[in-house]
Formats: C-alpha cells, structure tokens, sequence
C-alpha cells in the first residue's frame, strides 16, 4: 500500500500531465482517468472529500511554480 505522501505525489504528476495536454478530454481521456484516479485515492487515504484533494493538488503546483 502506497503512503499518502506518495499518492499525493501521484495525484500532483497526473494533475500536471492533464494540464499539459490543454485539458483535452477529447483525445486525452486516459489522461483525465489517470488524474481522476489518482486524486481519488489520494482523498481517500486521508479521509477527505475529492473536492479538497483537488485543492491541496492545485495549491501544491502554483507553489511549485
């Protein structure tokens, strides 16, 4: 089983991967699943809503950046 810390960095690295494809659902849905999955299981590793995962993944990245 993976840490928290370690889906979270998942969660960050799909989020970016589906930025860079311009959010194209269209041609990159596998992308948005990975994102979509990996977001999910960092909410639930840490009993949080999906809404709040994607809040801490974004913040994370304009502070990367």
């Amino acid at each position: 089983m993976m840490s928290s810390e370690q889906l979270f960095l998942n969660a960050v690295t799909a989020y970016r991967t589906w930025l860079e494809c311009g959010k194209d659902f269209l041609n990159h849905s596998d992308l948005f699943e990975q994102w979509d999955d990996a977001v999910t299981s960092y909410a639930e590793s840490i009993n949080l809503k999906r809404s709040q995962a994607v809040t801490h993944v974004v913040m994370a990245l304009k502070v990367i950046r």
